[in-house]
């Protein structure tokens, strides 16, 4: 008795002659498909039992298990079929290119002769016959798709319903891409993708991991091809390999701090917390510009203000606060001391926490264990260049411009933000403080200053807002995104508003910089410049008032705000660029007047906001910071 999952995964020996009988009976007597709506029939629809839903391909797939078949009646070998399919190659002349040729072979030219059309052509016209190649996709019963157990207790999408949703989307971009003829390196790296997603589909119905998401070792042979792929990148010459290798191995461990790129040049205040968490049940971590502080959650007294590192993921596990800053292959960790504030250069005694990242060099996301030195690159490829948020438990994350909270062991999906609902596009990043914006920001602009009342209960918006909404881009990718696993499943703050069982508890309706929940879910952090909100969240999930702390008090051990008006020559742009490079008002006091003024190493691409200080202005500038009381 055939079985229509057969169709994904047949034995070998007999694959070629089960996918065709299944494909005709897909196809039915007529020899067309199923109507469909769209790409899949509607699977509640009345239909022939015997002929299920189906995906319609916009070029012919190849299937995994017909690569053998398709290379015997071609000449090739599997993995020259596979090749030519993904476009990674094409075929000349009825000739397969090989490494040797291919840089000289156009794109154009390999879009015309590659993936599956060049191998219709090739099989029509050695054996007559393409039915090899797939051109429809039969969709399982819903009864064949089971779902999983997500750890909040919820049903959500099993590995084979994430495949054919995998696969739909990929499709779907192809597709798209095909009318708007856009270029064709974009249209091959797509079907790339289509393809891949297919295979994975296949694997996920046979019970197999997807092929092009397996775990592997970054062990010492697979450094040193990637350091010779980076030097190849850039021109290098094989000398220069093992520098590269060993600049691998060092990110690896645990780097002293460097100064910071800056993100938002001058347009940001010293004081704005532009990522905050919670530290056990009495501290408060603060990411600002150029410092991390420690605040106590009670007091707000200072623990301690450090130079702030580059940093995409934040980590804060036990006393230890690990920040990811992406790299061109692998990123880069800092480990922060959260006992005696300072910065770690090994592992001695840590367990490096598991996390997602994706280097510049790649679209390509990969969970990375530092500690075991192995990576696990996620299925879904997306060029998503921002960063990635871990919950408290460090045992989920959501990658910035995706809809869902997935599980970092396995990839599964916990929370799909989509399910949230949509009142109103999320309050706008607030970066200043009012009375502390620079001279080109309006100091009457709501959008730049934090909260001027209560944060509001929920409540629907009025039609004027509706409207502004719908006129307006969609901005799902609101960065200030926080979960938390409760006792009655995640708890996740998302475009402005707190949800507890998929229900919103409470909505801000005024600009604010970042948010955190801790641990059990039971306390919201919300972070604006120079003063924190913390709610206290009830068993069922309601914020109880809101205690405010204001940290302004401490901004003379991150800011020079002490010192201006009182050293000539000492503006806004000074200021910034001290901080840029130094982080703290301790650190400035430790510098010398030389390298107060640096006449060199800038980088490159921010020559024109770091400048040379006249040494006039330098050594005035060391004299007032003496003068002042230490923090």
């Amino acid at each position: 008795m055939l079985r229509w999952r057969d169709f994904f995964c047949p034995d070998d020996a007999g694959a070629a002659e089960l996918v065709r009988r299944l494909g005709a009976r897909l196809l039915g007597s007529d020899g067309e498909p199923p109507a469909s709506a769209g790409e899949v029939v509607d699977l509640a629809a009345h239909r022939d039992p015997a002929r299920p839903g189906h995906v319609t391909s916009p070029e012919p797939l190849v299937h995994p298990r017909l690569r053998a078949r398709i290379a015997a009646a071609l000449g090739l070998t599997p993995a020259q079929v596979a090749a030519v399919a993904r476009y990674d190659t094409c075929i000349l002349d009825g000739e397969f290119v090989g490494p040797d040729r291919l840089p000289t072979v156009d794109y154009d030219v390999i879009a015309d002769n590659g993936g599956g059309a060049a191998l219709r052509r090739l099989l029509i016209d050695r054996t007559g016959s393409d039915d090899l190649l797939l051109d429809h996709i039969p969709v399982l019963p819903t009864t064949e798709r089971p779902p999983a157990l997500s750890d909040a207790g919820e049903l959500v999408p099993g590995a084979v319903d994430r495949a054919y949703e995998r696969l739909l989307a990929a499709l779907a971009v192809h597709r798209r891409y095909l009318e708007l003829r856009v270029p064709c390196m974009m249209r091959m790296a797509q079907w790339e993708r289509a393809q891949d997603a297919f295979d994975a589909l296949c694997a996920a119905i046979a019970g197999e991991p997807d092929p092009r998401a397996r775990p592997f070792a970054m062990d010492d042979d697979w450094l040193e091809r990637r350091a010779a792929g980076l030097a190849h990148s850039r021109g290098s010459g094989p000398d220069s390999v093992p520098a590269y290798c060993s600049h691998l191995h060092a990110a690896l461990r645990p780097a002293l701090p460097s100064p910071p790129l800056p993100r938002h040049g001058y347009h940001v205040d010293p004081l704005t917390p532009l990522v905050c968490r919670f530290v056990g049940d009495d501290g408060l971590l603060l990411v600002l510009p150029h410092a991390v502080v420690l605040l106590d959650a009670t007091t707000g007294d200072l623990r301690f203000a450090v130079p702030a590192v580059t940093s995409d993921v934040l980590a804060v596990t036990g006393d230890h606060a690990v920040f990811v800053a992406r790299g061109d292959l692998l990123a880069q960790v800092h480990v922060l001391d959260l006992r005696r504030g300072v910065y770690r250069s090994d592992w001695d005694g840590l367990a490096p926490p598991v996390f997602p990242m994706a280097p510049y060099k790649s679209d390509e996301w990969c969970v990375y264990d530092y500690g075991h030195r192995l990576a696990r690159p996620l299925p879904d490829p997306g060029n998503y260049k921002g960063g990635a948020v871990l919950g408290p438990c460090l045992r989920h994350a959501w990658i910035e411009g995706t809809a869902r909270i997935f599980r970092l062991t396995d990839l599964l999906p916990q929370f799909d933000l989509d399910d949230l609902p949509r009142p109103g596009p999320p309050p706008p990043l607030a970066l200043w403080r009012r009375g502390e914006q620079p001279p080109d920001i309006d100091p009457h602009d709501p959008t730049v200053f934090p909260f001027a009342a209560e944060a509001a209960p929920p409540g629907e918006p009025d039609d004027a807002e509706e409207e502004a909404y719908e006129s307006d881009d969609d901005e799902d990718d609101d960065p200030r995104v926080a979960f938390a696993l409760a006792h009655d499943g995640f708890r996740v703050f998302w475009r402005g508003a707190l949800h507890v069982r998929r229900v919103p508890v409470l909505r801000l309706e005024h600009p604010f910089a970042s948010v955190a929940l801790d641990r059990e879910g039971e306390r919201l952090l919300v972070a604006y410049p120079g003063e924190l909100a913390l709610y206290p969240l009830g068993p069922g999930g309601a914020p109880g008032p809101a205690r405010r702390l204001s940290f302004t008090c401490h901004a003379d051990a991150v800011t020079l705000a002490a010192l201006r008006g009182r050293v000539p020559g000492l503006d806004r742009a000074v200021e910034m660029q001290l901080l840029s490079r130094f982080g703290t008002v301790d650190a400035l006091r430790r510098a010398t007047v030389e390298q107060l003024s640096r006449v060199a190493g800038f980088p490159p691409m921010l020559e024109d906001e770091y400048r040379p200080l006249p040494a006039e202005l330098a050594q005035a500038i060391q004299d007032a910071l003496r003068g002042l009381p230490r923090e």
